[in-house]
């Protein structure tokens, strides 16, 4: 099989005690998968009561106990007693995986680090060459499903190495670059929607050399006026502010956001306030975060095109994620005096990344708003 990953992908190691956002010390649960728990029930007697004594079911999903505001293995020094005292096959996949993941098409394993994790957000946000993917052969299996189909998946990845490549055009703007990234997702599905089993070829050869069809210019003679900028942050505000998971402490960003957006000073100035925001994340080195950030969300995202071959839905994604994200961001370094460091870089998109990303139920709503929305995003 091979095994897909951003050049970053080995670069994360769990930073333990010094984490200062411990993932075990949270009010999120963390699940026991099906082998960990029965790897529990065959323990040997003198562990096996300690190990269960652990455990309790919340709607019949086995998760670990919480014990002052953390999972209850967490010791006083930050670290799993549970790896320290019985090692890593006791520990759920989650422990062991987190904040890695996987994503598998046929015989090609795709894995990459996840955002809500701050070691994982500093080492994307930070490296050089971000946008690189690559390869090595490993000894897993080949995924068999019905759903995947190798010819298809031919095309979506290399639609997904189009967008990639256009969003590492230097220096292009981002509103632009979102807005085109999310048409180009438009055209594609018409390609999508084209495709039958075994056509491949036609297709592949409708999309080589496309990506050189965009340039600087290209890109950046599309305008976003104020209008488009301020209904695009009531759009996606409103969108976001209404899903069904906001967990304690994101209430108060979403509150924190909407009070600006009511602030009629900002809404009649909101070209100039942003064009002054974008010219200080440009000057201070965080422009390009943005364009980092979607390379993220198209690397973790854009092929699952493979088995639902919706192309039009990952590029709505793309463009609300981004935009939440921009204004949150935006808001922060209001508030921090015009201020935004490395450190808020870390701190926002992790946080978005674990209320959106790392809530089904919210994802969930996302994507039925997406399907049922015929409209551009």
């Amino acid at each position: 099989m091979i095994h897909r990953f951003p050049k970053y992908y080995k670069d994360f190691v769990c930073t333990a005690d010094a984490c200062r956002d411990n993932c075990c010390r949270t009010n999120w649960d963390i699940e026991i998968d099906d082998d960990t728990l029965g790897r529990y029930e065959s323990a040997p007697d003198d562990i096996k009561v300690k190990l269960k004594s652990g455990v309790f079911f919340k709607d019949e999903v086995p998760v670990f106990k919480k014990r002052r505001g953390g999972c209850v293995w967490l010791d006083d020094k930050g670290l799993c007693s549970l790896y320290g005292e019985y090692g890593e096959c006791y520990q759920s996949d989650v422990c062991r995986l987190f904040p890695r993941f996987s994503e598998y098409y046929g015989n090609i394993k795709e894995s990459g680090i996840g955002l809500s994790c701050e070691e994982a957000a500093r080492i994307i946000f930070t490296c050089e060459d971000d946008a690189a993917l690559l390869e090595e052969e490993i000894s897993e299996e080949e995924y068999i499903s019905s759903d995947y189909d190798p010819g298809l998946a031919k095309i979506i990845f290399r639609m997904r190495d189009i967008l990639m490549h256009i969003t590492c055009i230097p220096d292009t703007n981002n509103e632009a670059l979102v807005i085109t990234l999310n048409r180009i997702c438009a055209e594609f599905q018409d390609y999508i929607d084209e495709y039958r089993e075994g056509g491949e070829d036609e297709i592949l050869a409708k999309l080589s050399g496309m990506e050189d069809k965009f340039t600087w210019e290209s890109i950046n003679e599309t305008e976003v006026g104020p209008d488009t900028v301020l209904s695009k942050a009531d759009e996606v505000f409103t969108f976001f502010s209404e899903l069904p998971d906001i967990r304690r402490g994101f209430d108060e960003v979403l509150e924190s956001i909407g009070k600006r957006l009511e602030d009629e000073d900002i809404r009649q100035n909101i070209g100039d306030r942003v064009g002054t925001f974008d010219l200080y994340m440009y000057d201070n080195g965080r422009y390009g975060d943005y364009k980092r950030f979607m390379r993220y969300i198209l690397f973790r995202y854009f092929a699952k095109a493979v088995y639902d071959r919706d192309v039009i839905l990952k590029g709505k994604m793309l463009i609300s994620f981004y935009s939440f994200l921009k204004l949150y961001d935006f808001v922060r370094w209001f508030k921090n005096k015009k201020s935004f460091k490395l450190k808020d870089r870390i701190s926002t998109a992790k946080i978005f990344s674990g209320e959106i990303e790392y809530s089904e139920d919210n994802m969930q709503q996302l994507f039925e708003d997406f399907l049922f929305d015929d409209g551009e995003f």
